[in-house]
């Protein structure tokens, strides 16, 4: 055992018991102590303040001093407690999203091989990278694990759901992640302009195909698709609509892949999920996704690794950085761990 360590017992929430610890040789230079995080004790000289990443932690009390960045998932919990104030069966986490689950349904399951699903992992994984962020995708076998289970993955964790298009997404997320997740994907496909329009379309033609017919040479390329939504990202879940990218790629000749799309969307959906109130931000990987037509059009679709470094983009970037847990920030896989726990 090293000789400048401290072993204590502490509360159920952190504070030392009294006269309950034990130092072996000097402790000077030791820095750490409840759930692991690092003491503050250049603030507060009863060490009871700790550094979470996000916030810092008052184990006297047992709250943080800052608000959680994810109030507005849970409103039924004080925007300040440790653990949902269950210290003993739970843990709170630094970081967000830094481990992002690859699912995919079905459907995309036979649309997609095994290279493809790789390659677009890598390729978000490489714009992540890019960013100095800690994020990193995983992709998850149903076939060797089972079904999908998002009881299993941490709270600073996500999914990222391949879909083939937007019902396919809803559906999915409906029957096999979230309902809640499933109901709020509907209401924000429902509500937007996208649906507005091919819904328009529908009414005044009778369907897809005879709106194609009215001008073939200019429709022939256009499919439905092209009027749906490249991803809806919320509550943990980044749905991706594969049939979308694959049809904008096939409308305008570029240089870029589905998996350039693939990945980038990915990266969007991340920069919804861990900044609440973050808006879309043009000449950044938050560009608004009604842009990313103009973008294929004009030969310079947003997920070039050039666009990843526009100062938008590193501004917001280092925000995010900031969110994950800053530079000591790491992505660890726990699904297979919190699966047996709870098993």
């Amino acid at each position: 055992m090293p000789t400048n360590r401290v072993i204590s017992q502490h509360h159920p929430f952190g504070m030392v018991m009294p006269n309950r610890n034990w130092q072996a040789g000097s402790a000077e230079g030791y820095r750490f102590g409840f759930n692991g995080q690092e003491i503050l004790s250049s603030i507060n000289e009863s060490n009871s303040y700790h550094d979470f990443g996000n916030r810092i932690y008052e184990c006297r009390i047992g709250r943080f001093l800052s608000i959680d960045l994810k109030s507005t998932e849970s409103p039924g919990i004080s925007h300040y407690t440790y653990a949902s104030n269950q210290p003993i069966a739970m843990v709170d986490l630094d970081g967000n999203e830094n481990v992002i689950y690859l699912v995919l349904t079905a459907k995309s399951k036979a649309a997609l091989s095994q290279a493809d699903v790789e390659s677009i992992a890598a390729q978000a994984n490489h714009y992540f990278e890019t960013l100095g962020l800690a994020t990193r995708i995983v992709i998850y076998d149903e076939v060797a694990n089972g079904t999908f289970d998002m009881s299993y993955i941490d709270k600073s964790d996500a999914v990222a759901l391949v879909a083939t298009n937007i019902e396919d997404a809803i559906s999915f997320t409906t029957d096999n992640l979230n309902k809640k997740t499933g109901k709020a994907f509907r209401k924000i496909w429902d509500r937007s302009q996208s649906k507005k329009q091919l819904d328009a379309i529908i009414r005044e033609y009778g369907s897809f195909e005879e709106f194609q017919k009215t001008n073939p040479d200019v429709l022939k390329n256009i499919s439905e698709t092209n009027f749906e939504v490249g991803d809806i990202s919320k509550n943990q879940v980044i749905a991706l609509n594969i049939g979308y990218i694959n049809a904008e790629s096939n409308l305008f000749s570029t240089e870029e892949t589905t998996y350039d799309a693939a990945g980038f969307i990915i990266l969007h959906g991340k920069g919804h999920l861990i900044q609440k109130v973050i808006a879309h931000v043009s000449n950044s990987f938050m560009t608004d996704g009604a842009a990313y037509s103009e973008d294929y059009k004009g030969g310079l679709i947003e997920c070039r690794d050039e666009y990843l470094n526009t100062p938008e983009s590193k501004e917001i970037a280092t925000q995010m950085r900031s969110q994950e847990g800053g530079n000591e920030a790491k992505s660890i896989d726990n699904y297979s761990k919190n699966k047996s726990k709870k098993n």
